[in-house]
């Protein structure tokens, strides 16, 4: 089974997320700030992140340039989902690699086909 780390401080949104992949199929673990998230992957290599830009302990772009540096995360595909709508902030995450960004509020079926696409 998969595994999609889910960086969202928003409990009610992270609860959404995990209820979403789980019954899809995928195994769903949330951290709820960016140093969580950090830690999270470099101790258990999770199959995708699905990270949020705005992130109490380390912002989104703080939390995507530590996994992308790092030759232990950088392989691990990283979509952000985010209310952010800071173009500025996006073409920071394209330019560190990021493997896919979409906007909140978001379709399912959208994040779904997006998480499939990268982990099947």
């Amino acid at each position: 089974m998969k595994k999609i780390l889910i960086i969202e401080d928003n409990i009610d949104i992270a609860g959404l997320l995990n209820d979403l992949f789980k019954q899809n199929g995928y195994a769903a673990v949330m951290c709820h700030d960016g140093y969580q998230g950090i830690e999270f992957t470099h101790r258990e290599k999770p199959d995708l992140i699905l990270l949020d830009m705005m992130l109490p302990a380390g912002g989104g772009l703080y939390v995507l340039e530590k996994l992308k540096v790092s030759t232990l995360t950088k392989a691990i595909p990283v979509v952000v989902l985010t209310a952010s709508r800071d173009m500025q902030h996006k073409q920071a995450a394209i330019d560190m690699g990021v493997d896919a960004y979409l906007e909140k509020p978001f379709d399912a079926d959208q994040l779904l086909a997006t998480v499939q696409g990268f982990v099947g």
